[in-house]
């Protein structure tokens, strides 16, 4: 008996044998795996959010520094600063009154008394003092004190309110109404004098005085020669 064992191999092919062509399953992609572009792509995403976000954060501290400034900038209505406490403590040192007028006080009241003490020395030197003599029956200097005229206009110069008056005298030569002439002019005599040396004409009170509170007898020539005279008071 003859057995075809070529349809026998041809059905066990066909009922056992595999079509790899046919059947094989393609392999599965790797579940992380991202196209190169789109790795780029979002690497790009990445560093341009970082860089805004940088951006963005240096604006807010710029707005908030700025603020900031602007909050204890000084006011030009008060002239004043505002008070933080940065700078609280140095502000409390600037503005407490006891050491801020203390010491100027002290020292402004200081020159003021040496002033006022100097201006009263130098009227007592002045007061009543004879800067000029006449001959007899003259309004022309006889003879001058230079010292006494010297610290005279200095003092009327350094003291522009000061006001001074000028008492004209006499001797008892002639009669009281002439010497009451004579002593006028030799009055303004003088006056003329003080404002050629720039004393303001207000500030001088000129007076003739005839033979008034002579100082020297009227008895002798060197008595009478003495009382023809300018003496200097300050009212």
């Amino acid at each position: 008996m003859a057995f075809n064992l070529n349809k026998n191999d041809e059905a066990k092919k066909g009922s056992s044998g595999f079509d790899l062509s046919k059947q094989a399953v393609p392999a599965a992609k790797p579940a992380n795996t991202v196209p190169l572009t789109t790795q780029s792509s979002h690497s790009k995403n990445w560093v341009t959010g970082l860089v805004a976000l940088v951006i963005v954060g240096a604006g807010v501290w710029y707005y908030s520094s700025s603020k900031e400034a602007t909050s204890i900038k000084p006011n030009p209505s008060s002239g004043s600063a505002a008070i933080t406490p940065a700078n609280a403590e140095v502000t409390d040192s600037i503005t407490n009154p006891s050491q801020r007028i203390t010491t100027p006080a002290k020292n402004k009241a200081e020159v003021s008394q040496n002033e006022s003490s100097a201006k009263t020395a130098t009227i007592a030197a002045l007061n009543r003092k004879i800067p000029v003599s006449f001959a007899r029956g003259s309004s022309a200097f006889m003879s001058i004190d230079e010292a006494v005229i010297k610290r005279l206009v200095a003092y009327l110069k350094d003291n522009p309110e000061a006001f001074i008056q000028v008492n004209g005298y006499a001797s008892s030569d002639g009669s009281l109404e002439i010497n009451q002439i004579i002593s006028q002019a030799r009055a303004d005599a003088f006056k003329q004098f003080l404002i050629s040396k720039s004393i303001a004409a207000e500030r001088i009170n000129a007076i003739g005085k005839g033979i008034e509170n002579p100082i020297a007898s009227n008895e002798t020539n060197l008595g009478r020669k003495k009382n023809r005279r300018i003496e200097v008071t300050f009212p």
